[in-house]
């Protein structure tokens, strides 16, 4: 058909900074089904300008500067709305997470007045999709980091990327959610997707990283998860001497080529909480990796004509034995 949206390869999920500070992460979300991250080497500059002289002592300045990667002064335009080119100093910091503080020490340099400064506001992340003509969940042809969106940004009526998508809820031992948790509150039970975790805290927190890492979520949906379930769960697993990272995704393994350092996430990529905002805006991400091959133990319930009643509940006295992982059957004929 004329005019047809060519069927995408694949949907970027989101783009991350690295943990080495001089590279964006991709997750891209193929047509198969499965999650892959692409480390992309990336430091984007930002921009100084102010009076030609004062730019020329500021570039000798930052040459002997080990937070800054590079600084050259050039020409451009400060605005869309402007045709008039201007003195520009662009500077490249040596590591993404230093460019704000080295903003702030170059406009500090100049008496807050000298300089003007541009690009600083907005991450590495934010400036790529920008660079790039990419949007969070664009459907996307080619493979990273040589993605095109097969449809503008701009688009209204578009297919939503194929999401596996599960609830996450909380409880606490004898505590009702919506209250004020106790300083101390242990975590007596998870419920993730259709499956309900419980038991010795420590055990129940182990269980949930593999259940993450064993479904695969691109989405949780949880109800004040940012207020409660995630910081939670995250306060719980220091306590308990678990690493918190435990419950983030991370790559399986990871190859260098040129410039690029991409992996397969198998089965553990980017996991997503309920977004307050816009897609792709404001969402707390998870990074998940595996722990060991063993898995909690099945607690089956009885059979009942409400399958949203089967719910499964432990049984024996709390803070005994292994988490168990209860699972509502199908309705019965």
């Amino acid at each position: 058909m004329p005019g047809a949206t060519p069927a995408p390869d694949g949907w970027l999920l989101d783009i991350t900074e690295s943990g080495d500070g001089r590279s964006v992460v991709l997750w891209v979300k193929g047509a198969d089904g499965r999650v892959r991250r692409t480390a992309v080497d990336y430091r984007p500059p930002f921009l100084v300008a102010g009076p030609r002289e004062e730019l020329l002592r500021l570039v000798r300045r930052l040459r002997d500067d080990r937070a800054v990667e590079s600084a050259a002064l050039g020409v451009g335009r400060t605005s869309l709305f402007e045709a008039r080119r201007h003195a520009l100093v662009r500077v490249v910091p040596a590591v993404n997470p230093s460019r704000r503080a080295l903003a702030r020490a170059i406009d500090a340099s100049g008496g807050y007045a000298t300089f003007t400064l541009y690009d600083v506001d907005l991450g590495p992340p934010q400036l790529y999709y920008l660079a790039h003509g990419l949007y969070p969940f664009a459907p996307v042809a080619g493979s990273a980091p040589a993605l095109v969106p097969t449809e503008p940004a701009e688009t209204v009526d578009y297919e939503p990327p194929p999401l596996r998508v599960a609830g996450l809820e909380v409880r606490l031992v004898g505590e009702r959610r919506g209250r004020i948790p106790p300083p101390d509150g242990r975590i007596g039970s998870v419920r993730l997707g259709d499956v309900t975790l419980d038991g010795p805290e420590e055990a129940l927190l182990d269980a949930l990283v593999r259940e993450l890492a064993r479904g695969d979520p691109d989405v949780l949906l949880t109800e004040g998860g940012d207020e409660f379930d995630l910081p939670w769960l995250y306060r719980r697993a220091e306590a308990c001497g678990l690493a918190p990272a435990g419950f983030a995704r991370s790559p399986a393994g990871s190859t260098s080529t040129g410039g690029t350092r991409s992996s397969t996430a198998t089965p553990t990529s980017p996991v997503w909480s309920t977004p307050r905002g816009s897609p792709g805006s404001r969402c707390r991400r998870w990074r998940a990796s595996r722990r060991g091959p063993a898995s909690p133990r099945w607690r089956w319930p009885a059979r009942s004509s409400s399958a949203s009643t089967c719910r499964g509940r432990r049984t024996g006295p709390r803070g005994s034995g292994p988490a168990r992982r209860s699972s509502p059957p199908t309705a019965a004929a």
